[in-house]
């Protein structure tokens, strides 16, 4: 027995010391990832006057959550707390509320997963970067709003649209609540604002579905998905009264019956709107929604959008996390599908199609968001310089109400532009916003904000 137990801890000392070893050695490829970054993506960064340093703070950003809100109860600094300290017991590690954004957490930069913790678990947090949040911040949001968002995939700005017109409509309203019992109970204590999620890849537009199925239906019940293109998306916002079972019977009364289509996908929702699921324009059907919004009533109308976010396919290369993957994935796919020039050409176009597309859907007066996760001004700076000199009446670029509290970088000046005409460009693109994790202690996001003078 004396030799097996000197045996065991013999080989146990051997395993806890090859594991040290191996997690040195972990370390030190986190730390040197960087050196390795292939000479193509170097040369991107280098032709786009983009510094590698930014990449070497990667292993010291804090992560981020977000808390889940959409009960007035989760809106009290007393709910956050409690959050707070749930976290910190579960995860072991540095958890605080973000300053001016308090249903943001600040984690360690060290925390283990967040999806380990019974707060995760229990759908009261969810990982989002405050990076991404910023351009949904950007939105103003107000009660009633109809928001289009033309690339929603993963899906995490779709739900904070959501709920941030909960909580639009909840600080507004003088009527004391009243817990909602179904999709059209929603509206009445949280208005009738919606969101309309656009998404061209089907596996990314499944990721969206997820998480809507995942959300309590107080936040479900006011979002519709399309797996489409959003260059071409033509689908007006809903009829204003979309939710109202009494307006439908009055439509419906005035002789605008319905077909009906039995094979039509039955998804949540009252029995009482059973009969206005409809089949004669399948194009503007959504392809994943809650029952009212699926109904030709809601379907109804040929309004315009009063916001719209245009988060565009981009290079990602401010997006971290996501270049680091590429030591996994293969540092020549990061040549290749990220940085090659005919794709980034494809990019730039696709851009500018997105932005033109969110911009005839958007009503006048409204707000357009453009947003990307890249550091190269020919995505970002040059793509708005354009916008606005195609559009030089009625787009007027505003400041980003949301970041006073958040160090940013200025704009940088677009490609080709003479060096006599700088201080001018530049004076005109002063308000978009580069974050920058050097400073903002996040990761990258190039955010601005349009709106929509009528000429009228």
């Amino acid at each position: 027995m004396s030799e097996t137990s000197s045996d065991t801890n013999y080989t146990n000392k051997r395993l806890k010391t090859s594991s040290s070893e191996t997690t040195r050695h972990d370390d030190d490829e986190d730390q040197n990832w960087v050196n390795n970054l292939p000479e193509p993506f170097v040369r991107f960064l280098r032709e786009n006057d983009i510094s590698i340093e930014i990449y070497q703070t990667h292993e010291n950003l804090p992560r981020y959550a977000r808390i889940v809100q959409y009960h007035p109860d989760h809106y009290t600094k007393e709910y956050a707390q409690k959050i707070v300290k749930g976290l910190r017991d579960q995860m072991k590690c540095g958890v605080e509320l973000v300053q001016s954004f308090p249903s943001f957490l600040k984690l360690d930069h060290n925390c283990g997963p967040l999806s380990q913790s019974q707060v995760y678990l229990d759908c009261n947090v969810l990982g989002m970067s405050l990076s991404s949040a910023i351009p949904v911040y950007a939105l103003d949001i107000q009660p009633n709003d109809h928001i289009l968002d033309l690339c929603s995939a993963p899906g995490t700005k779709m739900l904070l649209m959501c709920e941030s017109l909960i909580k639009a409509w909840r600080e507004q309203s003088p009527l004391p609540y009243k817990e909602p019992k179904s999709h059209l109970d929603c509206a009445d204590e949280y208005g009738n604002g919606t969101v309309t999620a656009v998404e061209i890849e089907k596996h990314r537009a499944e990721s969206c579905r997820s998480r809507i199925k995942k959300a309590n239906f107080v936040v479900s019940s006011r979002v519709r998905l399309y797996n489409t293109d959003g260059t071409r998306f033509n689908v007006p916002p809903p009829n204003k009264d979309w939710w109202d079972v009494k307006a439908m019977r009055r439509w419906k009364e005035e002789g605008r019956e319905l077909s009906k289509d039995k094979d039509t996908k039955r998804l949540p929702g009252s029995k009482a709107i059973n009969s206005f699921v409809k089949s004669t324009n399948i194009s503007q059907l959504p392809w994943y929604s809650p029952k009212p919004l699926r109904s030709e009533f809601s379907l109804g109308n040929n309004g315009l959008y009063d916001k719209v976010i245009v988060d565009a396919e981009c290079t990602h290369d401010a997006s971290l996390p996501h270049i680091k993957k590429y030591k996994d994935w293969g540092w020549d796919k990061l040549a290749t599908q990220v940085v090659n020039p005919d794709r980034i050409k494809e990019i730039c176009n696709l851009q500018i199609r997105l932005l033109e597309n969110g911009w005839r859907l958007l009503a006048p007066g409204g707000i357009i968001v453009y947003s990307t996760c890249t550091f190269a001004a020919a995505q970002n700076e040059q793509i708005v310089w354009w916008f606005l000199k195609r559009h030089p009446k009625e787009a007027v670029l505003e400041p980003i109400p949301c970041v006073e509290n958040i160090p940013y970088m200025m704009p940088k000046l677009p490609p080709g532009i003479d060096p006599d005409d700088a201080s001018g460009v530049l004076g005109k693109l002063k308000h978009c916003v580069r974050l920058d994790p050097r400073v903002s202690d996040t990761k990258g996001m190039f955010v601005a904000r349009i709106r929509k003078v009528s000429t009228d």
